[in-house]
């Protein structure tokens, strides 16, 4: 803040893009093990954030520190909720990601979402930034040799009002702190953490390679499918044979670990319900493709989840609604042919699916979010408002190696529970693999990259939160408000003589 306020203008937005590359291309560096093109494009687009919260940040300066003091909070929550929506959204690194273990300054997201929480992080930051800018004001207005004459935050050094301001803003950011402790404090004190349902979670740590079919022969890729299955199986049965096993109701394989459809793969289907299913003696649920032909006789295939019965029957099947940009979809793909040759083989191949879907084991209803739904605030809403009891996150982050990007999939699912109010249990084939209470605590994880079977337990849930009636309504007031704010400070702006 204080860079972009001090430097030119020009100079301020081209830091400011440049700051936002450097920081994205440090943070999501793991997407190069999955598409080079997409972690550039990705990277040189999300700096733009940077660079917009920059311009507007100087503009609703000029509006005097007092209306910025809510305004610029409210301009940083503006692009989250912008950033979260388009190209399918990247609700990745909110300001109010890193205190996902801090659960009493998180529990307001069950009103306001992530957005609130963030909302506050910039909030104290603008008083940090008014305090400095107070202690070196300088007794004149008068901008210094070369500086930019319209530069906000030179022209209101050395007027009272920005003392004032600053005095008002660590009273407000004090204010609204203590008020998020204590909320939070007494939510976690009055909020129950039930457990409802015990899980035989299955991690069997497969490496990506063996899921990749370019250049790879037919029987090649077979012997890898079959390789993963009896991997996976054998870890189910070693895991139904451990101590405190016997009362689990449900196994669970994570995301397309089924790497071939089982609408079209009458082996594979057969040795499910054979060798998992009837042999576990439970309901079991496993990320698959699924393959099916339209009414043009196109054939179609969805990233799926589908809950086979102990008798091995099909009860239910989830077709993931929200598609990764880049790895399962590709926009505009029909109509500008070269981005097909830009990314990996059968990379954005992938058809959404169009409904919410709820499975039942042991009167307990739940829906599942298939690899990074579970980033979606929308998704674990449509779950929760649809009368889930808990949600179920099946992902393959195998894509990102030994990387930091587990870690950070865990945090923002922490938010996802608070949000909700419901449990959220996570099986991940590298991790992280654990099991998440509505208060957002996490209550237990397996070792990552570790093959393993673990006994998670499913958290019930609190009555429905403000945000699962309301949805992001705070964000979209911020959004309004920040709008009218900058539109208000420019038109005043373009008026003045």
């Amino acid at each position: 803040m204080v860079a972009g306020a001090a430097l030119p203008r020009r100079h301020a937005l081209a830091a400011s893009y440049i700051a936002g590359v450097i920081f994205f291309a440090a943070s999501i560096w793991w997407v190069c093990y999955a598409t080079i093109i997409g972690y550039a494009a990705a990277v040189l687009f999300l700096g733009l954030f940077w660079m917009l919260f920059v311009a507007g940040f100087r503009t609703l300066l000029l509006a005097g520190p007092v209306t910025a003091l809510l305004a610029v909070p409210a301009l940083w929550v503006f692009l989250e909720k912008i950033r979260s929506h388009i190209f399918g959204g990247f609700p990745w690194f909110f300001a109010a990601h890193p205190l996902y273990r801090r659960l009493e300054l998180i529990q307001i997201a069950d009103l306001t979402g992530d957005y609130g929480v963030s909302f506050w992080v910039l909030l104290v930051n603008f008083t940090i930034f008014l305090i400095l800018s107070a202690a070196t004001a300088r007794a004149d207005s008068r901008p210094a040799n070369g500086a930019d004459a319209s530069d906000p935050a030179r022209n209101a050094a050395g007027q009272p009002a920005l003392r004032r301001a600053a005095v008002s803003a660590v009273a407000l950011s004090a204010l609204l702190t203590a008020g998020i402790f204590a909320y939070g404090k007494a939510r976690l004190a009055r909020l129950p953490e039930t457990p409802v349902l015990k899980i035989l979670a299955v991690q069997g740590n497969i490496p990506q390679r063996l899921k990749e079919i370019t250049g790879l022969s037919e029987a090649d890729q077979m012997k890898n499918v079959w390789h993963i299955l009896q991997t996976y199986q054998r870890l189910t049965v070693e895991g139904l044979a451990a101590p405190g096993a016997a009362d689990a109701r449900l196994v669970v394989w994570p995301e397309t670990m089924v790497t071939y459809p089982v609408s079209i793969g009458r082996e594979i289907r057969l040795f499910l319900q054979r060798d998992v299913a009837q042999r576990a003696k439970r309901p079991f649920l496993f990320g698959c493709l699924h393959a099916w032909v339209d009414a043009a006789n196109r054939t179609k295939i969805c990233n799926s989840a589908c809950l086979m019965s102990p008798s091995g029957e099909i009860l239910a099947r989830y077709d993931k609604i929200h598609l990764v940009l880049f790895s399962e979809y590709l926009p505009l793909k029909n109509t500008m042919k070269f981005l097909a040759a830009l990314v990996p083989e059968n990379f954005g191949s992938l058809t959404p699916g169009a409904r919410n879907v709820l499975f039942e084991v042991a009167g307990l209803r739940f829906g599942v979010a298939v690899c990074y739904e579970d980033t979606m605030a929308g998704r674990i809403r449509s779950i929760r408002a649809a009368g889930a009891d808990f949600a179920l996150n099946v992902t393959n982050d195998a894509w990102f190696r030994q990387s930091e990007e587990l870690e950070q999939h865990l945090a923002i699912s922490v938010f996802r529970a608070v949000e909700s109010r419901m449990g959220i249990v996570r099986d991940g084939n590298t991790g992280l693999t654990a099991s998440i209470a509505p208060t957002g605590r996490i209550m237990q994880t397996a070792p990552r990259d570790t093959p393993c079977a673990t006994i998670l337990q499913a958290y019930g849930p609190a009555p429905l939160s403000f945000h699962v009636r309301y949805g992001d309504l705070f964000a979209w007031a911020c959004l309004i408000f920040a709008s009218a704010s900058l539109l208000a400070t420019y038109v005043r702006a373009r008026r003045m003589p």
